[in-house]
């Protein structure tokens, strides 16, 4: 296994910060719940927004897409956890990783 293992392009580790008041309720949101799963579909109609807005707003103000951004998410509280000396199981619960040894793959890259 260890020989199947390349080396990845380190991309940084970071939560943009978001002005918006719409997407900070989801980056709030995603926060409190790194799992959760909701797409812009399901996020546009309690902000009074289209998805395609929202879309536009995470690119323009995190210069990031929506799925990038859930994506550094997910490792950022990942290892917020892991320095609390969680399990790897409890945190790939909590994240939304659906498989453990997933989580411990992704853990062990960062």
């Amino acid at each position: 296994m260890v020989r199947s293992l390349r080396p990845q392009p380190r991309t940084p580790l970071f939560l943009a910060a978001t002005p918006s008041r719409r997407l900070l309720r989801i980056a709030e949101a995603l926060s409190a719940n790194p799992g959760n799963t909701r797409t812009l579909v399901e996020w546009a109609p309690p902000l009074a927004t289209t998805p395609r807005t929202l879309a536009r707003r995470f690119r323009e103000e995190a210069s990031i897409s929506f799925s990038a951004y859930r994506q550094q998410v997910r490792p950022h509280a990942a290892l917020q956890r892991l320095a609390q000396s969680e399990t790897v199981a409890n945190i790939a619960h909590a994240v939304g990783v659906k498989l453990q040894h997933e989580a411990s793959e992704s853990l062990e890259i960062l």
